[in-house]
């Protein structure tokens, strides 16, 4: 189990412990008080005609270690982190405890077959020591969860998918997992909605590859090639084609 130390959560997210200092362990975070745990950290969420400040109290009696707020609730004695943004503060807490990890990471994004890519992946990498993205929990929140369940005492390694449903998400997934290598599925009209066009949609996943850190690589399927992001020149990409028998 991840112990989280309250300054690095405070240095990450720009923010500041307000109410009471921690006192009991921070050991996991949390966005729904139905299923917290005992010494998680809930987010308080805002979505909505629901706002998470309003369910702090709850959270404290799960047994909730601290909360990350966007502003102070002083009548409730939990410990609050108060930060401008809860999402952006996650996501910014995921990077920084993504950045201290030695593993590999994989950031898996397309228009379909995430999830069953990201099973198979982990499936090889070893089940044990691959943390992966549970169901399909791929957004802003969901990428974050996951890389803040990655216990560096029990993983070699991190497969996380990307999701994605308007422009910029990707730049903002890519930035707080920080891939060692990425793949694209397929570009299709999943999301179409929110892009606009399959230009639109090829252009945010290519963000993903852009993102790779030094020295690794990006996969793709060769039909990718057909929109322009992906004909770019760039060292590191394999590209998948099909082979006839």
């Amino acid at each position: 189990m991840v112990i989280f130390d309250p300054v690095k959560l405070a240095g990450w997210s720009s923010g500041r412990w307000r109410v009471a200092e921690p006192d009991l362990p921070l050991s996991g975070f949390g966005i729904d008080t139905r299923k917290l745990q005992a010494g998680q950290i809930f987010i308080a969420i805002r979505a909505g005609d629901r706002d998470g400040h309003d369910f702090l109290e709850r959270a404290k009696s799960r047994g909730a270690s601290g909360a990350i707020v966007e502003r102070e609730v002083p009548e409730v004695d939990l410990p609050q982190l108060v930060v401008p943004d809860t999402v952006t503060g996650l996501m910014d807490i995921a990077g920084g405890h993504r950045a201290e990890f030695d593993g590999y990471v994989i950031g898996i994004t397309g228009s379909c077959g995430k999830t069953s890519t990201k099973d198979v992946l982990a499936l090889l990498m070893g089940s044990s020591s691959t943390c992966k993205t549970r169901a399909n929990l791929n957004n802003r929140l969901g990428l974050s969860l996951t890389l803040l369940g990655i216990d560096p005492a029990e993983h070699e390694s991190a497969v996380v998918e990307a999701g994605i449903s308007e422009p910029g998400e990707m730049d903002d997934l890519a930035c707080t997992l920080q891939p060692d290598a990425a793949i694209v599925t397929l570009v299709g009209e999943a999301h179409i909605e929110g892009l606009g066009t399959l230009d639109a949609v090829a252009r945010e996943k290519y963000r993903l590859l852009e993102s790779v850190r030094p020295g690794g690589f990006s996969l793709f399927p060769v039909e990718c090639l057909g929109y322009p992001d992906f004909l770019q020149e760039s060292a590191g990409h394999w590209i998948l084609c099909e082979v006839d028998p």
